[in-house]
């Protein structure tokens, strides 16, 4: 059943009370508005480039979690099979469900199998193209850049090992539309601000010697080194390190009476960062933070001066997950409640692998996203 871009965004509309006030109704409105520009330029068919990007992200009305297959469906089930494949190819590049801006669709997802299939069969056209590129370049209040617009993903969504590829083959998609349309894709916006990208922050938590292998050491924490290590020298933005400090009175404070082992104290070798994280954020250069208990007070007025009033996003990192990560994360979460803030799980440990799972629970159930 053919449909104009009216039908189609009323088709997207339908049921829902203040469209306009919905982030995926606008943006899906943006992207069928500039694919139809860019179309019309590439000599194309201007209202079925509309149409399909009006239709991209209609699964979100049916099933956010796994919006690109519930679109793809519901467009099949209703007699629409000529635009129900934009729904799967939107968010999939070079034909590659691994090619996605975000974290990665689960193999346990509804319908995964079916989607990888077809994703890797079907034969990209530059209505693909146009709406793949017009989706990184729109977001909910109009266009942006590609590079702020993936920042955004990401920073809600996290990444995964093949974001940077991904980033590779969206600007290399751009680039080929505007080859086509002889001029930047950005001109279709002529008052469009070039918005400062998100900037992002990384805070390593008490990657210290009596952590990782010393007196309060585990094999866990000498475990997660490398990926800690990986993390921090791909890492691109402002970087604080905390430096967990106690002194020779440590077993008179209240923690060293509920936990005799002294440790961290400042000026012994336990209290120094470990040797190849020590090495790894002296190439990239960082921000050390000292505190005396588990959270830091003053590291997010630092992260706010650093950051000025650009948006950012916050990931966090280290030791232990289920004392001085979870506290440093919920301090950060409370001071900067609207900013994406991520835990990479894979780059923390806790005292037992149980209380580190606990914690990853509890950070998620504040609302911090865990990776």
């Amino acid at each position: 059943m053919k449909l104009t871009k009216e039908q189609a965004y009323a088709l997207l509309i339908e049921g829902l009370k203040d469209p306009e006030t919905i982030g995926y109704v606008t943006h899906s409105r943006y992207v069928g508005d500039l694919a139809g520009m860019i179309a019309a330029d590439m000599g194309l068919d201007c209202e079925y480039a509309t149409v399909l990007g009006y239709l991209h992200d209609i699964g979100r009305r049916i099933d956010p979690g796994n919006h690109m297959y519930a679109g793809y469906r519901y467009l099949i089930e209703h007699g629409y099979e000529q635009y129900a494949f934009i729904c799967l190819t939107h968010s999939f590049l070079n034909n590659d469900v691994e090619c996605i801006c975000g974290r990665l669709l689960s193999p346990e997802s509804d319908g995964y199998a079916e989607v990888k299939a077809f994703a890797e069969a079907h034969e990209n056209t530059d209505y693909d193209r146009i709406i793949q590129t017009c989706d990184l370049l729109c977001l909910h209040t109009g266009g942006t850049t590609l590079e702020a617009r993936i920042d955004d993903i990401e920073a809600r969504k996290g990444t995964h090992a093949k974001s940077a590829y991904h980033r590779k083959i969206a600007a290399r998609q751009k680039t080929y539309i505007e080859e086509k349309i002889g001029h930047s894709i950005y001109e279709y916006y002529p008052d469009l601000k070039k918005e400062e990208p998100m900037k992002k922050v990384l805070v390593v938590v008490d990657m210290q010697k009596d952590f990782v292998d010393g007196a309060l050491g585990s094999k866990e924490a000498v475990g997660i080194v490398p990926a800690a290590v990986q993390k921090i020298e791909g890492f691109d933005g402002e970087i604080f390190a905390t430096f967990d400090t106690h002194f020779a009175n440590y077993l008179d404070t209240a923690e060293g009476k509920k936990l005799p082992v002294p440790h961290c104290i400042k000026g012994t070798d336990g209290w120094e960062l470990n040797g190849e994280i020590k090495k790894a954020l002296a190439l990239k250069g960082y921000t050390a933070v000292e505190k005396n208990t588990f959270g830091s007070v003053e590291l997010p007025g630092l992260i706010q001066k650093a950051v000025g009033d650009a948006p950012f996003a916050i990931e966090v990192i280290g030791l232990c997950t289920d004392i001085c990560v979870v506290s440093n994360a919920l301090i950060l979460k409370a001071s900067f409640p609207e900013t994406p803030i991520t835990v990479d799980a894979a780059c923390c440990a806790g005292v037992t692998p149980e209380k580190h799972e606990a914690a990853l629970e509890t950070m998620r159930s504040c609302q911090i996203d865990v990776q």
